[in-house]
């Protein structure tokens, strides 16, 4: 009995001070309006003061509930009455009592809604049945009727979201689609995925951000008290019919403008909400974010989530007893969900301080997925469930990396190659993005097991990408050429680059010591980490290396220092191969090298140590400079400028194409050792000053 008062107490606690953290005094930046017909915040209103469009569009499930979907169908730069471009759609479904503005609020460069729309995604925000904007049913009032809210996660996921997958596959005349969730947004795709399987074929990727289907370990101390004390909760709720659960109120907003409770007060309540994270935290953001939360959802959804954490499975909702449970099922307890047949592509996004979804309980979903294809944990120690949606710097913290692997999938998909990611760590603890392509579009070369195909490995250049080698598409591209030539390809990411950016212990954004490389570790290190994964992978003893410019440096560091590493290479094709470089033309590398005292004392007293990282919000403003007509000309020039001349060569249409992904980031280091190539030999990295590690 005393926990159940301490959980009515911060229950009650959370919903008032949600309502007053929420002032009408404090306005959104002037970003949008209120709703005429409707006093609820203003989604169309929003996107058009960012300078996107909006469409408001209505789902009709299987079982009569009408869902609303917002579209953004293009970006601020793109023009909507382009044809001749394709715009893949994504789907992104909130988290549980958000909605589809939770991902829009935080703007253009921190919201992944606008940020996918900017990177050339159709986006289709989803709202599921219950919340502020699909609070709608063919026969059913949500406001007389109980059983409007007689639903929980279950149906979120088998209707919900195959209504909105069908809906809009049908209106964009598409056969896939991505599907990005936050939270609740991806246990009712797995739901979805595991009871009706054949919608895994309509699933180009799935980026699960917080994943939460297993909750045994969630450490929300809210959730840990609610859970000991679920046969308390779940009887209380009976008898006091409680159907609906915190919806949005305009009334209790009206109220909120008599608070004067400080914005530090809100703040420690998202804390106590979401986890801590006082310095990731945009503390300018949250009166928005309590301004569209709570969105509303049924008692039976909120209970069902807790049996996830309560009983350690991921099931049907269990109604309590053997006969409810054996009416609806025909069995005495909830069928368990088959994750085998979650067969679509799926990247996992976590974080080591999310109170909802405990690394040890993402690991476990991992185990249970049939095609994972990328593990990614947040390199931020602190980055909690709620950073998801308001914290600071999302697009180099997180939204960066989601999209930049979506497109990946997005090019590869088009050409209409298999392609499968994997990850390597270096015996210096690194942790390298390596992505292949095990064969080409041919049907027989795809499907004959027996035929066992050559490896090649792939090396990129200095600040460069494997995506440079599949880029441009079929019969241009160097990737996709050999897959269609018979070779298993594989190409490689060295660290520190858009991929590779990870290390066991290392923090890539607060150690100094990641970045502590030139090209002499990428030989050392990762060039050999590389070539024996793929040995090992695929059984072979020797393999065939390509690379271009630093892909061959290292190759040639590797086999000087490692001679071993002979008999595991069959062939090495260089291209344009930068190991003596004192001849170097380039006029800029020329007066690097005059001045390169100069330059190593400044950069070290600047404590510059990461050089030309991507950058989503750079790469889109620069490749709608590029594409404009009148600017394209600078753009070419200036790329001449670094690499050289050749106009007749360079396809000015397709040039946007290569800034997608260039540049893609490398250490400080490594730049300077290449400048003392230019200086004298082919040698290990020589420091030329005393440096300040302080």
């Amino acid at each position: 009995m005393f926990h159940f008062k301490i959980v009515f107490i911060v229950f009650c606690l959370t919903v008032l001070v949600a309502v007053l953290c929420s002032p009408n005094r404090i306005s959104l930046k002037n970003r949008a309006k209120r709703a005429a017909s409707e006093d609820l915040y203003d989604v169309e209103g929003l996107l058009n003061s960012y300078g996107y469009p909006f469409e408001n569009h209505e789902v009709q499930t299987e079982d009569g509930y009408i869902l609303t979907i917002h579209r953004v169908p293009y970006g601020r730069n793109d023009s909507g009455r382009s044809t001749n471009i394709t715009r893949p759609p994504v789907l992104v479904i909130h988290g549980i009592l958000c909605s589809s503005i939770n991902f829009m609020f935080m703007g253009p460069e921190n919201s992944i809604i606008p940020m996918l729309a900017d990177a050339g995604y159709d986006v289709w925000a989803g709202n599921s049945r219950g919340n502020t904007w699909s609070r709608k049913h063919v026969s059913l009032d949500p406001d007389t009727d109980d059983a409007f809210w007689n639903y929980s996660i279950h149906e979120m996921g088998y209707y919900d979201d195959t209504a909105m997958i069908d809906y809009i596959l049908n209106n964009t005349g598409s056969e896939k689609l991505f599907y990005v969730g936050h939270s609740q947004g991806t246990s009712q795709f797995f739901i979805m995925a595991s009871t009706r399987p054949e919608y895994n074929e309509k699933i180009l990727l799935m980026s699960a951000l917080a994943p939460v289907v297993y909750g045994t370990h969630t450490a929300h101390p809210v959730l840990r008290i609610l859970t000991s004390n679920y046969a308390i909760l779940d009887v209380a709720t009976r008898l006091l019919n409680l159907q609906e659960l915190l919806p949005h109120s305009e009334a209790l907003s009206e109220f909120s403008q008599l608070s004067i409770i400080s914005s530090e007060l809100c703040i420690i309540l998202v804390f106590v909400l979401m986890g801590f994270d006082s310095e990731g935290v945009n503390r300018d953001e949250i009166s928005n974010f309590y301004q569209n939360f709570p969105q509303g959802t049924s008692t039976k959804n909120f209970k069902h989530l807790l049996q996830e954490t309560t009983y350690g499975k991921f099931a049907e909702y269990d109604y309590g007893n053997w006969i409810e449970n054996f009416a609806a099922y025909g069995q005495l307890s909830p069928p368990v969900y088959n994750l085998s047949l979650a067969a679509a592509p799926v990247a996992l996004y976590y974080s080591q301080n999310d109170w909802f979804a405990a690394t040890v309980d993402v690991d476990k979903l991992a185990d249970e997925l049939p095609n994972l294809q990328r593990k990614y944990l947040i390199a931020d120690e602190v980055f909690t469930h709620g950073d998801f949606m308001y914290g600071k710097n999302l697009d180099t913290r997180l939204h960066d990396d989601v999209i930049s692997y979506m497109n990946e999938k997005k090019f590869l998909n088009d050409y209409g190659y298999p392609f499968e990611n994997h990850e390597v760590v270096t015996q210096d603890g690194y942790i390298l993005g390596i992505h292949r392509i095990p064969h080409g579009t041919q049907e027989k070369k795809s499907m004959d097991k027996n035929v066992k195909k050559p490896a090649v490995l792939i090396m990129h250049g200095l600040d460069s990408s494997s995506v440079d080698f599949f880029v441009l598409g079929p019969n241009r591209s160097l990737a996709l050429m050999l897959a269609d030539e018979g070779y298993d390809v594989w190409l490689g990411n060295n660290r520190g680059n858009t991929w590779s950016k990870k290390h066991v212990s290392l923090d890539p954004n607060k150690d100094k010591a990641f970045w502590d490389y030139s090209f002499h570790e990428l030989g050392t290190y990762d060039t050999p980490a590389i070539i024996d994964y793929i040995l090992n992978t695929t059984g072979k003893y020797k393999i065939s290396y390509v690379s271009h410019s630093q892909g061959s440096t290292q190759f040639f560091v590797m086999v000087s220092i490692m001679p071993k590493y002979n008999d595991k290479v069959d062939i090495m094709c260089p291209m344009a191969p930068t190991v003596f470089m004192q001849n170097i033309s380039n006029p800029l590398v020329q007066l690097l090298k005059d001045y390169f005292i100069v330059f190593d004392l400044a950069t070290d007293f600047l404590n510059i140590t990461e050089v030309l990282p991507h950058s989503g919000f750079l790469t889109r403003y620069i490749r709608s400079f590029c594409q404009n007509s009148t600017y394209q000309e600078i753009c070419t020039t200036f790329f001449f400028a670094l690499l050289g001349f050749d106009s007749d060569q360079l396809n000015r249409t397709e040039f946007s194409i290569f800034l997608e992904t260039f540049p893609a980031g490398t250490s400080l280091k490594e730049y300077k050792h290449f400048l003392q190539e230019v200086k004298s030999d082919f040698a290990s990295h020589r420091f030329q000053v005393p440096h300040n590690d302080n």
